[in-house]
Formats: C-alpha cells, sequence, structure tokens
C-alpha cells in the first residue's frame, strides 16, 4: 500500500472546525456522536475527545490501531443516520467518486445534525490569479496528484479533484443538506491585495447581474430550495474570496423543511438561461 497524505499537526484548519463544533455543541456532550474522516494523524479527533466528545475516526490510513477502516471512494461502514456530526477535512480534494461521497455523508448524518468538510479554495482570489496565469488552480498541480501505476485497490491520489464550494454545495442540496455557515483559514498572499481591486470593482455587479439573470430559469425551484439564495449570500463573503482552505458547515434539513430541491419535481419545465 502506498504512502498516504496527511498533517500529522494541528493546523489553522483543525482549529477553525474545533471551534465550530465546540460553539455549537459543547452544552449536549458528551452526547454528541462524531465522525472524522478522513483522521488522518488524529490530531483533530484527539483534541474532540479531550473536550469530552465522542469520536469515530475513520481513514484507509493504519495510523492508529481504534482507526475504523473506510475508503471514501465507496460505501461507509456506518448506519443511516448513525452521527450528529460529520468532518471531512481535506479528504474530498483525494478521491475519485466525489459524488457518491457526498452522498454517503449525507446519508450517515442525522437530520439536524452537520456536516463540516473542508477543501483548499479554488475560488478565492490567489487561485483565480494563479489559473489565470498558469492554467493550474493553488494546490493542484500536476505533481500533486498521484496515479495509480500499480492499480492498487486503496489509494490515495493526492490532490486531483478541484471543486468549487458552490459545485459542492450542488451536490449535497439534492440530498437534504443547506449551507447555514462558511468559515475559512488563513488568508493568502494578502501583498496582492492591491491587484485584486480592479477585478473586485469588475467583479461583484458581474457576479450580482448574473446570479440574478440566471434565476429566471429556474423560478420554479425558489421556492423549494435555499440553494440558490445561499449561494448569492455566500459568493460575498470574505472567506469564499480570500481563505486557503473553505470551511462548509452544512445541516441535514427534516422532511418538512425547505432543503431538497429536485425530488418530485418536473425538471423539463426549467429553462437554462444563458
Amino acid at each position: 500500500m502506498s504512502a498516504f497524505c496527511y498533517h500529522d499537526k494541528f493546523s489553522d484548519t483543525m482549529g477553525v472546525v474545533f471551534k465550530e463544533i465546540d460553539n455549537r455543541f459543547r452544552a449536549q456532550q458528551p452526547d454528541v456522536h462524531i465522525l472524522d474522516i478522513p483522521a488522518g494523524a488524529g490530531r483533530l479527533s484527539d483534541r474532540l475527545r479531550k473536550e469530552g466528545f465522542k469520536v469515530v475516526s475513520a481513514d484507509i490510513n493504519d495510523s492508529r490501531d481504534d482507526y475504523v477502516f473506510a475508503d471514501m471512494n465507496k460505501k461507509l461502514p456506518f448506519s443511516d443516520e448513525q452521527f450528529d456530526v460529520v468532518v471531512s477535512m481535506e479528504g474530498i480534494e483525494h478521491i475519485i467518486n466525489y459524488q457518491g461521497f457526498i452522498s454517503e455523508l449525507s446519508r450517515i448524518t442525522q437530520r439536524g445534525g452537520i456536516i463540516i468538510l473542508t477543501t483548499p479554495n479554488i475560488s478565492c482570489f490567489y487561485s483565480r490569479l494563479m489559473f489565470m496565469c498558469t492554467a493550474n488552480f493553488f494546490q493542484f498541480w500536476p505533481a500533486q496528484g498521484f496515479v495509480n501505476v500499480n492499480g492498487e485497490e486503496t489509494f490515495d491520489y493526492g490532490h486531483i479533484t478541484p471543486l468549487t464550494w458552490q459545485k459542492i454545495y450542488f451536490h449535497f442540496a439534492h440530498h437534504g443538506l443547506t449551507l447555514i455557515a462558511m468559515r475559512g483559514n488563513k488568508i493568502k498572499r494578502k501583498i496582492l491585495f492591491p491587484l485584486y481591486i480592479p477585478f473586485l470593482i469588475i467583479g461583484f455587479p458581474w457576479i450580482a447581474y448574473r446570479l440574478r439573470y440566471t434565476q429566471k430559469g429556474v423560478k420554479a425551484l425558489l421556492k423549494r430550495t435555499d440553494f440558490y439564495h445561499n449561494i448569492e449570500k455566500f459568493s460575498y463573503s470574505l472567506p469564499a474570496m480570500f481563505s486557503r482552505n473553505i470551511v462548509m458547515v452544512l445541516e441535514k434539513k427534516f422532511d418538512n423543511d425547505n432543503g431538497n430541491p429536485l425530488r418530485n419535481m418536473n425538471v423539463s419545465k426549467m429553462k437554462t438561461v444563458m
């Protein structure tokens, strides 16, 4: 089995995730059941346990004896709605079957529970600038992905799946989850802020116009899902525009909540607005 990529220290992104969980669930511990996948070196799991939370750590690596083996490209070995909180830090960009992984995270999360997912923020201005100049997103250079030349069944592909937060949210929305908060870690390359100003001046009205104009094609969905409203809301947030890594906090809605856009929906009534 090949080597695996993970942080061996408590990172700033872990600090953001820990604070989010602690603020939301401290009063309910130790009744809160948390899944940490991929757990990596277990630094976040350790911190959560130290504060009294019940944590299951899962990964494809064998760093710790108490890990549950779980391949994020396949069905996860957990029951439906087993966890109150599911954390997936810097994992989705390492796998091929990201849509299946999103479906599995949604399945094992209780209604009313939350999923916290982090990934490199390819939508930040630094990544946009890098892509414009080099045709590669930040943290997704070709050599940051690993070719499975030996055809191993369990394999860490490295950074091979660049996803915008909007794309990730779109797939979660189909499983009844809504985006309730957006966080971020450190801002990348603050020295470049003066260079971003012209793009901000052009981009803000452009974003506002395109978001509102394209909603004409989904009028039938606007009252059935908050996806489009939240996309507009969070597109202007500082984490979305400038953070090195994005931290998405998603809540699994109850059946009578407004979170599942396409079930029982006649999509033929929708039109595309170019």
